[in-house]
């Protein structure tokens, strides 16, 4: 096999790990409370849109902020049973998925721990200024991935020598 067919395989296998990873971009709506002229004027709750940039993430599990229904409802049963663990994996499990995809540190979800007298449970609290997220593929910076991917493979195997002559 040359070095030239080795250098094809190897730029051939880069450009697909890309495509199947590809950069996202999240684009999110939220909320904001405004205390502006506060006392004279009530507090008032804004929405704004943002975006960010995500890491890489595979195709085949695009990324995403949801909080799934079920999940929550089994560790809020968890909670009021007196689970303490149950609000240290939901905290865990929330700040991952928000580290994972990159949330900016503005927009990551505040946490509140009470404790209730008289109740075994503990009341744990998030609020989250995220509203609803949607991801989506960067094209501009995986165009300039791919298209890096292509002409370093080129320029490697133009200036690559062969090995060995050709076998016929």
């Amino acid at each position: 096999m040359t070095s030239r067919k080795i250098v094809l395989l190897v730029g051939v296998g880069v450009f697909t790990v890309v495509a199947l990873h590809p950069p996202w971009i999240a684009r999110a709506v939220l909320t904001r409370m405004s205390f502006r002229g506060f006392p004279n004027v009530p507090p008032q709750t804004l929405i704004d849109s943002t975006s960010w940039r995500v890491p890489f993430a595979p195709v085949y599990s695009p990324p995403s902020l949801d909080l799934p229904a079920e999940d929550l409802a089994k560790y809020q049963t968890r909670l009021r049973s007196g689970d303490t663990t149950a609000a240290n994996e939901w905290r865990r499990r929330v700040e991952s998925t928000e580290r994972r995809y990159n949330v900016p540190d503005t927009l990551r979800s505040v946490w509140r721990r009470d404790s209730v007298p008289g109740s075994r449970a503990a009341s744990v609290a998030f609020t989250r200024s995220v509203v609803s997220a949607r991801f989506e593929i960067d094209l501009v910076r995986l165009g300039i991935y791919l298209l890096a991917v292509a002409v370093l493979t080129g320029l490697a195997m133009v200036f690559s020598p062969r090995l060995g002559k050709d076998r016929k």
